[in-house]
């Protein structure tokens, strides 16, 4: 059986909520959102966990990101 590497553990949805933000965020600040991106990649760089693991956080990363994008741009914000 495959071990499943998105959404596997409890910070999986907390990676795709602080990745959901960053847009929304970056609506009033691009510094800040550009600050709270790095420190997510920071901490991804800093954490022992397999590396499959890492490209699964951002997985759920960008797929906060891009439900956001998605949800913006339907609004016409973007």
């Amino acid at each position: 059986m495959a071990r499943e590497y998105i959404f596997d553990d409890s910070h999986s949805i907390i990676h795709t909520i602080y990745g959901f933000a960053i847009p929304f965020v970056a609506l009033k600040s691009w510094l800040v959102a550009t600050l709270l991106f790095w420190a997510f990649v920071l901490y991804e760089a800093l954490e022992k966990e397999n590396p499959t693991s890492t490209l699964g956080d951002f997985t759920e990363f960008e797929l906060g990101v891009l439900s956001a994008l998605i949800i913006l741009k339907s609004l016409h914000f973007v």
